[in-house]
């Protein structure tokens, strides 16, 4: 994969993503140094650096905790990856993500496939390794992934949830609760840099997990204050409950 074909992917996709400033700057020095050091094969996939977090500081131009957090969070989309350090002068190793992988597979398969229009579809497919491959599927993938993010609300700065799904855990397990575990998930994200196929799943799994009991069903929504109370005919909604609760 060339520098121009990285550049113009992530230039285009990035609000797709709603990077910040911080994790755009810290995206463009790791590439500008991955392009520096690439190897022979101009392949910038295949090439690595190890770089210690002073120096990404002075070329990202942000500080030392923006550096922890942005590499996570580019981690996260896919869009970089790397191996923490251990000890003195043993710096952490950078290289791009799966994300550009999946554009420089597609993008073979596109020039291979052009290459060969004028050859027979059976030339075609003896001729190159990619016979196999679904070009359909892998852009469907991508896509899919895309409309994931679009889709779902964001929820501090790693947690996505349809609004549906937030009300159906605050209307089972109450605001407070939701909110807590929202937070719990949005931190270990953030310091793990770990994906989930559905964070509101993860949450109902962290819930049962952890023993929360949910809040109890109202029936037909009224109160279960009875004659004996000394109130008649009075009634408590759902929201009205939940301030007691």
């Amino acid at each position: 994969m060339q520098l121009a074909t990285v550049f113009s992917w992530f230039w285009r996709d990035r609000l797709n993503w709603e990077l910040s400033d911080s994790e755009i700057a810290l995206f463009f020095a790791i590439l500008a140094e991955i392009n520096r050091t690439r190897g022979k094969n101009n392949n910038l996939l295949e090439s690595r650096i190890s770089i210690g977090t002073p120096k990404l500081e002075l070329l990202a131009g942000i500080s030392r905790a923006e550096i922890y957090r942005a590499r996570n969070r580019l981690k996260q989309y896919g869009l970089i990856n790397f191996i923490s350090g251990k000890g003195k002068k043993n710096y952490a190793t950078y290289f791009l993500g799966n994300e550009f992988k999946k554009v420089s597979h597609i993008e073979t398969v596109t020039e291979t496939v052009s290459g060969t229009v004028s050859e027979t579809l059976s030339e075609t497919l003896s001729e190159t390794r990619y016979k196999n491959i679904d070009i359909d599927k892998d852009i469907d993938i991508i896509k899919k992934e895309k409309k994931f993010k679009k889709e779902k609300k964001k929820f501090l700065e790693f947690v996505f949830l349809k609004e549906e799904e937030y009300e159906k855990l605050v209307e089972r397990f109450g605001k407070t609760i939701i909110d807590e575990y929202i937070e719990k998930l949005n931190n270990y994200i953030g310091s793990k840099g770990k994906k989930y196929k559905s964070h509101y799943h993860t949450i109902l799994n962290w819930l049962k997990k952890d023993n929360i009991d949910e809040l109890p069903k109202l029936v037909n929504e009224t109160s279960l204050l009875n004659e004996n109370d000394g109130v008649e005919n009075y009634e408590i909604t759902k929201p009205e409950l939940r301030k007691f609760i």
